[in-house]
């Protein structure tokens, strides 16, 4: 099912799994909290996974960034999903 989050694993680490659509294709996400730090892995096809998470500039504001970085833009869409599945009912 694309959407919602289903049941956490039993790693203590994993929070909950969300499924995307990203570029036409089902994409796999897992919800992480390290430390205070909350990551999600981004495990597509064909490559290695994406880690992002949010970020405060300066000014406050949060954003999507890759860690490392490196990949703003890709985490800046698939960023965009995540908050998507996350903000709906």
């Amino acid at each position: 099912m694309v959407g919602g989050p289903s049941s956490p694993s039993n790693s203590p680490f994993i929070m909950e799994h969300l499924e995307i659509v990203y570029k036409g294709q089902r994409v796999n996400v897992q919800v992480l909290d390290i430390g205070t730090q909350r990551i999600y892995k981004v495990n597509l096809p064909s490559t290695a996974p994406l880690l992002l998470t949010r970020a405060k500039n300066a000014d406050g504001v949060y954003f999507w960034t890759s860690v490392p970085e490196g990949k703003q833009k890709m985490a800046v869409e698939i960023g965009t999903l995540i908050e998507r599945i996350l903000k709906s009912p």
